[in-house]
This record gives C-alpha cells, structure tokens and sequence, in this order.
C-alpha cells in the first residue's frame, strides 16, 4: 500500500529536523556574487575535510 505524498509542510519540517540533528542554524548574509562564489568554495572544501565525498547535502 503506498502511503499518502508529503505535504510542503511536513517536507521542510523533515528538512530542517535533518539540519538541526547536524548542528546547523540558519544564517542570512549580504554577499557580492564573488563573496558568494568564495564562501560557497570554502564551505564544500570544509564539508569535504569533515564528512568527506559522501557527506550531508550529496545524497
């Protein structure tokens, strides 16, 4: 028997119990798209150090 879709609701839910099980908050910035670029670099090489290929975010 194939259970009832997710409602959008219950899908962010979902989403944010998984990011608040791996510590994380949610931030706001204001960031040039080269800031963007260099912060969005610099955070996969430390998620990649900590988790390594098949870390959070690559399923």
């Amino acid at each position: 028997m194939k259970s009832d879709p997710k409602t959008g609701a219950q899908r962010q839910r979902d989403y944010v119990g998984r990011q608040n099980k791996l510590g994380r908050r949610q931030r706001a910035f204001w960031l040039t798209d080269e800031e963007h670029q260099a912060l969005s670099e610099l955070l996969k090489a430390i998620q990649t150090a900590r988790y390594g290929d098949d870390g959070p975010g690559r399923a």
